[in-house]
């Protein structure tokens, strides 16, 4: 007489309790995601406040701010020639061309111009055990993230510094305001030497930052509006891009679209 074996299956139970543990699982996962982008928001408006800090410590205990130096003599390491700005320019209390439209080629920094202070000023603050952020060996106009500008903790960019009037036009993707901020602001940027200049690329996907990312640390830091107060973001407007419409005062940032398509301009001195 043949035996019948019966093949057992997995009860309700169990299959509930295994489902249970997956969830559980992926639960653990987007929470801990969600917590590394936490920290990393937290570490970048550390940096930007540890460079904001650094900037006005220079400035108390020397009148002029970094970048602003007449060259040599005044700043560690700085020799005849690898830290001269032209004439007139240095001890202005601006940093580079004072109506920058935050859009210069990279090949217009060069020793001996006044845009050259927006390389010096993180330099200064480096050589003066201000800054921590960049290699800060010799000032150089060969411009990478780690060794000329800080790169950013967001794992995507740096920051490039420059100086606006209150009324630029900036990359708003040809919709709003201009970057109302006045005085030095640091941009988080992709890279220091995009063809273009300080805010681009402005390719929808390319740039530092998603939307919710920029609006958590807009909030933490100011107002938490696109196009207004200290910290204002760029990029592509409409739906689809950084914000949900034009960039204008009112506008919001647009939370759900995941893409990276922003980048913020930051308001360190009046």
């Amino acid at each position: 007489m043949r035996r019948i074996q019966q093949q057992k299956g997995f009860t309700l139970v169990e299959l509930a309790i295994v489902l249970v543990i997956i969830g559980l699982l992926i639960g653990g996962i987007l929470k801990g995601q969600q917590l590394m982008r936490n920290a990393q928001v937290t570490a970048t408006i550390q940096q930007v406040k540890a460079i904001e800090a650094g900037a006005n410590t220079f400035y108390d205990s020397r009148g002029y701010y970094p970048g602003d130096a007449d060259g040599t003599g005044q700043i560690p390491g700085c020799g005849p020639t690898d830290c001269v700005v032209p004439v007139g320019t240095a001890h202005n209390g601006i940093i580079g061309p004072a109506a920058w439209p935050l859009i210069v080629s990279p090949t217009a920094i060069t020793a001996g111009t006044e845009a050259y202070e927006t390389v010096l000023f993180f330099y200064d603050m480096a050589a003066t055990n201000l800054l921590s952020a960049i290699d800060g060996t010799a000032p150089s106009t060969t411009l990478l993230f780690g060794k000329t500008h800080p790169a950013a903790k967001t794992g995507t960019g740096g920051f490039i510094v420059g100086n606006s009037n209150g009324i630029q036009p900036g990359n708003r993707g040809g919709g709003g305001t201009g970057v109302t901020i006045n005085g030095t602001i640091l941009s988080l940027v992709v890279s220091p030497t995009s063809v273009t200049g300080i805010d681009s690329p402005g390719t929808p996907g390319s740039m530092p930052l998603d939307p919710a990312r920029a609006g958590q640390m807009d909030r933490k830091m100011d107002d938490g509006r696109a196009a207004g107060g200290a910290v204002q973001a760029w990029g592509v407007s409409g739906a689809t891009g950084c914000t949900d419409g034009a960039f204008a005062t009112t506008s919001n940032y647009n939370e759900g679209n995941t893409s990276k398509d922003c980048g913020l301009y930051i308001g360190i001195t009046q």
